[in-house]
């Protein structure tokens, strides 16, 4: 019965070790577990060749020689076993070299009859009692180095283990007085065997693969019950950003700043289940209300809030971070600030400064009437998300504000540098288009002018400035005005050019700075236009065809002095258009992507299909739109078109 406990003993810890293998810290359990299956095999022999069943073979040695091959191989197993704690080994290898040992002690004992009698016509020979005696020496090195190694082990799996130890030794100290298979040596022997693997099966099975894996299941267990309360808190968390995606274009879709902040605290109170949704304005030592939802009567916008009323919120917003309040009656409040919570009845708030320098420039206040938990870390995290993207929408009202004021400041400043037309004339009609080629500001280097001298007629200037931008368009508006003054002092044609160009080198920017302008003289009646081109594109006569004037051009203003010619004059004949234009006209593209530029020619047929008609604004703004399309881009450059007719 003892050999068949034993056995059973030993097959039980190694399915159960060798099964859980994969799951184990490290290979002890199934190191112990094959050592006791092999073990078990050979206890399996030793019982079925014991004297009285004598399946295999009558002798009593036999048998008793695997005893001691059995308990030596067990005794050596448990010595090695403690280097095994920690470690992993190539299990299938171990047990084949296990199986192997088995394997050539049966050959010894029954094939080859080489093992040493253990158990002769006298008793016990001296090499079986010898051989015990050295199983208890390498047992008790096991308990040693157990001990030395404890740290590796299961809490309660030292002390079993050391009992089992105990518990083999005097039981193979028993069997150093076997005399007979049926007397009290060998009956306590196998006692004290039966006690010794009942210890190991504990430690190995309970303590080393039970308990842990029962541990492992509650873990589990409570592992799945955090995991789903984390789902619930993820899937309200991931609703609550859905809210914020969904209400954020809503921030974007206002222009005015009050309009912002007023769907701020809108969509604060449906993102984060709130009550009350506040939102100030940092400004030095206080707080202005910058809008409420619900909208409440004692804080209207512009309120202020002296932010001593609140030393914690002052400390918070130097570090940016969001301060929580479960019981707001138990805050340091004081004066305004706790008169406006107590009118809204708040009991907690959550207070969010809101801006990316080092203090919080703007504070979202989320309230609740009823006790609220404290946020956590997701839940924070959201706020933080949210008061980036209110900074956002925020900086992005002020700076559309800001950016209209610009507008509006440059477009009174634009027009104080461009000529006031239309130029009223009782025979000619004067109209005009122009465009710049600036895009970030409006402003740009053509000038033009029309200055109506009475029975003197027109006289017109159409000029560019190089370069883009205020210094050309400044530059553009001086040639202009000191054109004007020349003009009305009467000035010769060669004195207005001289003092012009006198006058760009002396307020130039640069030495590059250059500039080119047409001036026209046309007489009261509108038969004859005198011309003179100062480098500049020459007009374009429109009648009943289109008509290139041979007008000789000058260097440019600012290059250097030449000699002037005398005006050109050209008679005008009926329903004749003058047509006045700088060079940004004809230098953008021909077509998109080429880098053929529209020209002059391309100009002169476009003109072509306005022969014979008056280029009033409709017609204007048909030409230029058509140029404009045909290179696929808008003008990159100023453009000014002046067009002078005689009234039929």
């Amino acid at each position: 019965l003892a050999e068949i406990f034993y056995a059973m003993i030993g097959f039980t810890v190694f399915l159960m070790a060798w099964t859980l293998r994969d799951f184990l810290e490290d290979d002890f359990p199934v190191f112990l577990g094959v050592s006791l299956f092999v073990g078990a095999l050979l206890h399996m022999v030793h019982m079925v060749d014991f004297p009285g069943v004598n399946i295999i073979v009558s002798s009593r040695d036999k048998p008793t020689q695997v005893w001691l091959a059995a308990t030596l191989l067990q005794s050596a197993s448990f010595l090695a076993a403690p280097f095994v704690i920690g470690r992993h080994l190539r299990l299938r290898l171990v047990l084949a070299g296990y199986l192997i040992a088995v394997a050539l002690i049966l050959c010894s004992v029954y094939w080859w009859d080489v093992f040493p009698v253990a158990l002769g016509p006298d008793g016990l020979t001296t090499f079986k009692i010898v051989g015990e005696y050295v199983a208890c020496v390498l047992l008790a090195g096991g308990i040693v180095l157990f001990w030395r190694r404890r740290q590796g082990l299961q809490r309660g799996a030292l002390p079993l283990l050391i009992g089992a130890l105990l518990m083999r030794i005097v039981a193979e100290l028993w069997f150093t007085l076997y005399t007979g298979p049926h007397q009290w040596p060998n009956l306590l022997g196998h006692v004290f065997l039966v006690f010794s693997i009942w210890l190991v099966y504990l430690a190995v099975v309970q303590d080393s693969l039970a308990v842990p894996h029962a541990l492992a299941v509650v873990n589990l267990r409570l592992s799945e019950q955090a995991a789903q309360e984390g789902q619930l808190r993820e899937q309200l968390m991931c609703e609550a950003l859905d809210r914020l995606l969904a209400l954020t274009p809503s921030f974007h879709e206002q222009r005015e700043h009050d309009q912002v902040a007023a769907a701020v605290c809108r969509a604060a109170r449906e993102v984060f289940a709130c009550d009350r949704a506040l939102l100030f304005r940092v400004d030095g030592e206080d707080l202005t209300a910058l809008a409420a939802d619900p909208p409440t009567a004692s804080m209207r916008p512009g309120t202020r809030y002296p932010l001593a009323d609140d030393p914690e919120l002052s400390q918070a917003l130097v570090g940016r971070r969001p301060s929580f309040c479960a019981e707001i009656r138990e805050c340091t409040l004081r004066l305004r600030l706790a008169a406006l919570v107590d009118e809204m009845d708040l009991y907690s708030v959550l207070r969010a400064p809101i801006g990316l320098g080092p203090v919080g420039e703007r504070l979202l206040m989320l309230g609740w009437v009823q006790p609220h938990q404290e946020p956590d870390a997701p839940t924070l995290a959201l706020v933080q998300r949210f008061s980036d993207q209110v900074d956002v929408a925020l900086t992005q009202a002020r700076r559309h504000e800001a950016q209209q004021e610009a507008e509006a400041l440059h477009r009174r400043f634009e027009r104080s540098l461009l000529p006031n037309l239309p130029v009223e004339h009782p025979n000619l009609l004067v109209r005009s288009f122009y465009r710049p080629g600036e895009h970030r500001m409006e402003l740009g280097g053509d000038f033009i002018d029309v200055l109506e001298h009475g029975e003197r007629g027109l006289a017109v200037i159409v000029g560019d400035v190089s370069g883009h931008g205020p210094d050309s368009a400044a530059l553009g508006a001086t040639l202009r005005a000191a054109w004007q003054a020349l003009e009305l002092a009467d000035a010769s044609p060669s004195e207005i050019v001289h003092s012009l160009g006198r006058l760009l080198v002396r307020e130039r920017s640069s030495p590059e700075t250059y500039a080119t302008f047409c001036l026209a003289w046309i007489d009261p009646r509108g038969d004859e236009v005198s011309l003179l081109n100062i480098a500049h594109p020459p007009p374009l006569l429109l009648n009943r065809e289109v008509t290139r004037l041979a007008v000789p051009p000058h260097p440019p203003l600012g290059s250097f002095d030449v000699p002037l010619d005398e005006p050109v004059r050209v008679a005008l004949s009926h329903g004749w258009n003058l047509f006045f234009y700088t060079d940004g006209l004809i230098e953008g593209r021909a077509a998109p992507g080429l880098p053929e530029r529209f020209g002059e020619e391309r100009l002169f047929r476009a003109l072509q299909t306005f022969a014979g008609q008056t280029l009033d604004e409709r017609n204007l703004e048909r030409l230029l739109t058509s140029i404009e399309e045909s290179g696929g881009e808008p003008f990159t450059d100023d453009v000014t078109v002046v067009v002078v007719s005689r009234k039929e």
